[in-house]
């Protein structure tokens, strides 16, 4: 069973998004060789956010990407780092290219 990754990428070149004002995640499944298969870009409807989101927002949010094992964004706040934790789903934040995500990822 593949490893199912959610990036918060906002051209599909770079993880550059906050995961609680991302607009949308690309999911990705994982092969135990390393092989990135796109499955889907999953939008969350928070374009043109500005400001705090509610605990609402963030379930919904956390609902969309709730089948995926990790999730890669360039930040994250402490109420999504614990819910995320609460859930199981591993986290990391850096802003990098995704190119360069999946070299990390594949060579460990």
């Amino acid at each position: 069973m593949p490893n199912r990754i959610a990036i918060g990428s906002s051209d599909g070149q770079w993880i550059d998004q906050h995961f609680g004002s991302c607009e949308q995640f690309m999911v990705y499944d994982v092969s135990a060789a390393g092989d990135w298969t796109l499955v889907e870009v999953r939008t969350t409807g928070s374009e043109g956010f500005t400001g705090r989101h509610s605990q609402e927002q963030l379930n919904q949010i956390i609902a969309l990407i709730s089948d995926c094992s990790t999730v890669l964004v360039s930040r994250l706040g402490m109420g999504a780092s614990e819910e995320l934790k609460e859930r199981g789903i591993a986290f990391s934040t850096d802003y990098i290219s995704l190119k360069h995500a999946q070299e990390k990822l594949v060579t460990g």
